[in-house]
């Protein structure tokens, strides 16, 4: 029995989320103290290595005056010898590096956070009629019930 050719196998696994390659513009809430804050986003992504690595980089802008309130970079890859996806991201907040398996499916990608304070978060991008949706939920009780806290809509330039 021949073993799979690694690269062949990254490149196959890579494929699932080619969609997320492009420049994306668009909008997006959260929740904060109850109330929905408003938000303009884009989101450059690049394929590098033969699209061996993805490379994310996002800004979150207040729509009224353009002040950046969120900005992050992420590695996406897969392993083909863990035989696992990698998401590796770092924000301008202090302490705010992740590094974490998520789950992948042709035009869906999902990824988890245990936060000591918040819980869990998970954040579930999808293609939606050609647009990026990305929602982000809170579970406070281990996975059981979620509270959909965060949503952005944005289409590719």
């Amino acid at each position: 029995m021949q073993a799979q050719d690694p690269v062949a196998v990254r490149q196959e696994k890579m494929s699932k989320v080619q969609f997320l390659i492009g420049n994306w513009d668009g909008k997006g809430w959260m929740l904060m103290d109850g109330k929905k804050e408003y938000f303009n986003q884009t989101e450059k992504v690049t394929g590098k290595l033969d699209n061996a690595v993805i490379i994310v980089e996002g800004t979150g802008t207040v729509p009224e005056t353009g002040k950046v309130i969120h900005h992050a970079l992420a590695l996406l890859s897969y392993d083909a010898m863990k035989k696992q996806y990698r998401w590796t991201s770092a924000t301008t907040r202090v302490g705010n590096m992740l590094d974490v398996v998520p789950e992948v499916e042709d035009n869906k990608f999902v990824w988890m956070i245990n936060s000591p304070v918040a819980g869990k978060i998970k954040y579930t991008i999808t293609l939606d009629n050609g647009d990026w949706l990305e929602k982000g939920e809170i579970s406070k009780d281990g996975g059981q019930t979620w509270v959909h806290y965060f949503e952005m809509r944005l289409q590719k330039k």
